[in-house]
């Protein structure tokens, strides 16, 4: 279940570098700067232990604990705030309709006058608190707070009567009156504390994090289960916002994309016992293409899809390789069908993976080459075979010899010569996984301007910017380049001056950018800083030994 959200901010503790608990903002545009092992890569970690806890079957936090020399272990605190846009009532309707009394969602009548039922956006805070636990590092509290109440506790009771139990409170009022109903009328035998939370005993399974009842009896155990249940309906929502935080992220190392990179397979069914299916399998296992490739042939492929369906078209059988398609570049036709419209229309969240790529080459980088990505996408069909023979076949593979597609991906340059990636400057190579995970709602970047010329660097800025105008989007840039801050500094002085207007989806403001650095200090510890921009582009907050002050030593110190 994914849910619709935007990460805010980030709760840190004796957490890697970080010593001192701090929390981190975060605006639709973050840059981290810091001298290296600064741990500036902690806010991903962060993001994948949390990730580990609700969606992983194992977690193994105890790696990311800060211990000083000499010390045990400390207290490590992980934490985060979304704005999520779910309606809870909608949820419980599809997703926990098995779990509660039909009488309870029939007709969404679950809202009861809370106002967290109505849509819009609403503040979602987790907070994991880990420590020594039975011999072992782990999860000692939870709690999860929605609009700044405290919906949820869980917290470790070494004196439990169960062994190994958590004390689970639950503000049954935030589910609404007929919730709350529906539990009072269960047997009353389980308790509730002073702020009227029910209590109940339970055991915390890990990975994904959910709860279960750690023994049943006559008396308490539907009060118990319904509890829980709701309980982990809540832990489901955090999990919802965290789907896929590994995927979102550009690693540093980016290297050269291979001539042998550049193919994908896919296959049209899935039957490892058919010998065209293993021949396929282990065609795909050849071309091993990266990542951002991969992604990049796929979307090529459901442009296709799509446009074949609505025309209609039919297979051509009894051929190999049938069908060669070469996707049309993404110049003329998709950059008008991008541009066209009002001014915001150049921004469209439903801007397809290779048209949103082609286009910030084409707007922004490698604009003097004119770089593209195009493909060729071709259909296997199963060859010896003839038609009649294929329809009689037992196998529904065979039923119309058509096995799947292959996709080729190449690069087009403005004189119309075919190119691969070994053919250019490493540049492009590094920049495109970068593209790929801008496209998405948040990534997580690490020195985008690997290998790019100044020039470029700023060039990726205004990709930044550009990303930068929707409001739920998160992207946050760990970086060294002065080049790409600068540019976005000057977009927001632009936009101050009127000189760029809200629509031209260039314009900037400070409240949509967020400058951190990362202070090591003299014990050990990291500091985090938050240096404030102006309307006019520049720093309020002094820069923390001086902003890249390196060029000024080797031009002018003797």
């Amino acid at each position: 279940m994914h849910i619709s959200s935007s990460l805010e901010a980030i709760r840190l503790k004796n957490f890697q570098a970080i010593r001192d608990e701090v929390e981190i903002p975060l605006k639709p545009l973050t840059f981290i700067y810091g001298p290296n092992s600064a741990g500036k890569s902690s806010m991903i970690d962060a993001l994948r232990c949390l990730e580990e806890f609700f969606l992983k079957p194992e977690h193994s936090a105890g790696r990311w604990v800060r211990t000083e020399a000499g010390a045990a272990a400390a207290t490590m605190v992980v934490g985060a705030t979304f704005k999520t846009y779910a309606r809870l009532d909608e949820l419980v309707a599809t997703d926990v309709h098995q779990k509660l009394p039909e009488w309870l969602i029939r007709d969404n009548n679950l809202q009861g006058g809370n106002e967290w039922w109505t849509p819009g956006p609403h503040l979602l805070d987790i907070r994991l608190t880990m420590g020594e636990l039975s011999g072992e590092f782990g999860l000692t509290e939870l709690e999860l707070l929605i609009d700044q109440k405290k919906v949820l506790e869980c917290k470790y009771e070494s004196e439990s009567i169960v062994e190994d139990a958590y004390l689970v409170k639950l503000a049954s009022s935030f589910f609404g009156d007929r919730v709350c109903k529906y539990l009072n009328e269960l047997d009353g035998s389980v308790g509730y504390d002073r702020k009227g939370r029910l209590v109940v005993d339970a055991e915390l399974v890990r990975g994904p994090l959910r709860l279960r009842r750690p023994y049943l009896d006559e008396t308490s155990g539907d009060l118990e289960a319904a509890v829980l249940r709701l309980a982990d309906l809540l832990l489901g929502l955090v999990a919802g916002c965290l789907v896929g935080v590994d995927r979102r992220v550009a690693f540093a190392d980016r290297g050269l994309i291979h001539d042998d990179e550049l193919s994908v397979v896919q296959a049209r069914y899935w039957n490892p016992t058919d010998p065209p299916m293993v021949a396929l399998q282990h065609l795909g296992k050849k071309a091993s293409p990266s990542a951002a490739i991969r992604v990049i042939a796929l979307s090529f492929l459901e442009d296709m899809k799509r446009a074949k369906s609505t025309q209609q078209k039919k297979h051509r059988p009894g051929k190999t390789l049938a069908l060669k398609e070469v996707v049309r570049r993404a110049l003329d036709a998709d950059a008008e069908a991008a541009h066209a419209g009002s001014p915001d229309s150049r921004f469209d969240i439903d801007e397809s993976l290779h048209q949103f790529v082609n286009r910030c080459l084409s707007d922004h980088l490698f604009i003097d080459q004119g770089f593209q990505i195009a493909a060729e996408i071709f259909e296997i069909q199963q060859a010896g075979v003839k038609p009649q023979a294929a329809r009689k076949a037992a196998n529904p593979v065979s039923k119309d010899g058509f096995l799947g597609y292959l996709v080729t991906c190449f690069l087009i340059d403005k004189g119309a010569r075919r190119l691969t990636f070994e053919d250019v400057g490493t540049g492009i190579s590094c920049v495109v996984p970068v593209l790929c995970k801008l496209h998405g709602q948040f990534s997580f970047s690490q020195q985008p301007e690997l290998h790019l010329h100044p020039a470029l660097q700023s060039a990726l800025g205004d990709v930044l910017v550009e990303r930068a105008q929707h409001p739920l989007f998160r992207h946050v840039v760990e970086t060294h380049s002065e080049y790409v801050l600068l540019r976005c500094l000057r977009r927001i002085r632009e936009t101050s001056q009127g000189r760029r207007p809200t629509a031209s989806g260039m314009a900037l403001k400070p409240d949509q950018i967020c400058v951190l650095y990362f202070d090591p200090q003299p014990d050990g510890a990291t500091r985090v800083r938050e240096i404030r921009v102006s309307s006019e582009g520049d720093f309020i907050d002094h820069w923390p030994r001086g902003f890249f002050e390196e060029r000024g030593k080797e031009l002018f110190d003797e």
